[in-house]
């Protein structure tokens, strides 16, 4: 088994592009629901749920070290 080592200015990513900007299309989509709710805690969800989406893709990107 070979190990190939990436430059730290190169991230790797672990997910489909299509996965990735699924993820963050459905943040954006809890982010206006949360917006719109008036009922505090819907909106308490909805910015949970954009933050976990967001997590999500973000933890999708990978930095190897030297």
């Amino acid at each position: 088994m070979t190990y190939q080592s990436a430059s730290s200015a190169d991230p790797v990513s672990r997910l489909a592009p299509a996965e990735h900007d699924y993820l963050l299309k459905r943040a954006d989509d809890h982010r206006r629901m949360a917006e719109k709710s008036e009922d505090p805690g819907s909106k308490a969800i909805h910015l949970r749920f954009e933050e976990l989406y967001r997590e999500r893709a973000n933890a999708g990107l990978m930095v190897f070290s030297d």
